[in-house]
């Protein structure tokens, strides 16, 4: 499922890591920023998808959807996001 989305809250660069990201890939133990649960979604061996953080944790996917007239962000999250 995807949304597409206007954002109305501040969204910082740091919310939405880019695919291979270093944050997602250097760390030793992943369970600091990816739940276990999400592990296998997020990224396998040698990549990482980009993600979109919430509370310092990864909790769903992005994706840019190009058309003619520009491109609209969007969101994948894992569970329904609170406003």
């Amino acid at each position: 499922m995807f949304l597409s989305v206007v954002i109305h809250i501040p969204v910082l660069e740091r919310d939405i890591l880019p695919e291979l990201d270093n944050v997602l890939l250097s760390h030793d133990d992943r369970s600091r920023i990816i739940p276990s649960e999400h592990h296998q979604r997020v990224m396998d061996e040698y990549y990482a998808r980009g993600a979109v953080l919430v509370d310092g944790f990864v909790a769903g996917f992005w994706y840019v959807q190009r058309h003619d007239d520009g491109a609209t962000l969007l969101i994948e999250p894992f569970e329904p996001l609170s406003k």
